[in-house]
C-alpha cells in the first residue's frame, strides 16, 4: 500500500479534534492510553472468554517422562494455569480489567482509575476482590 500524504491529512483533519481532546497538563499519557486500550479489548470480551474457557479444557500432549518431581511440577503448574485462566474468564469485566491494567501494564492504582474512568478506592476495591478470587485457586504461595 503507497503512503498516500493528501489521504493521511484528510484521515487526521477528520478525527484530530477527537483524539486532541487529551487533557495535555498530565505528564503521562499510559493511563490514557490503557483506557483507550482497555475500552478495545472490552469489545472482544466474548471472544476472550472463550477462548479462556476453551484453553482450560486443553490437555498438554505428553512427550518424554522426565523425572516424577518435574512431572509433578508441570503438572501442578498447567492446573494452576488452567485454573487461574477459567477464573479470570469467569470474573466480572470491571475486576479482570483491574488485575490486568495491574498484573500486566503494572500500572499504579491512580493510573487505572484514570484508565478506567473509576476513582482509585474503586480499583482498591475490585483489586481486593479479584485477589480474593485468584487465592482460591492458586496453589501455594501463589
Amino acid at each position: 500500500m503507497k503512503y498516500d500524504p493528501k489521504a493521511f491529512a484528510a484521515l487526521f483533519d477528520r478525527h484530530a479534534r477527537e483524539i486532541h481532546r487529551y487533557d495535555t497538563s498530565r505528564t503521562d499519557a499510559r493511563p490514557w492510553l490503557y483506557g483507550i486500550a482497555t475500552n478495545l479489548v472490552a469489545r472482544h470480551r466474548r471472544a476472550e472468554a472463550r477462548r479462556l474457557r476453551t484453553m482450560s479444557a486443553v490437555v498438554a500432549p505428553a512427550g518424554a517422562e522426565p523425572m516424577a518431581d518435574t512431572i509433578l511440577a508441570r503438572l501442578t503448574a498447567r492446573t494452576a494455569c488452567r485454573d487461574v485462566a477459567t477464573t479470570l474468564a469467569g470474573m466480572p469485566a470491571k475486576h479482570r480489567d483491574v488485575v490486568l491494567l495491574y498484573a500486566w501494564a503494572e500500572l499504579e492504582y491512580d493510573e487505572i482509575a484514570h484508565a478506567l474512568g473509576v476513582p482509585v478506592g474503586t480499583v482498591r476495591s475490585r483489586l481486593s476482590r479479584a485477589r480474593q478470587t485468584l487465592r482460591k485457586v492458586v496453589p501455594g504461595d501463589g
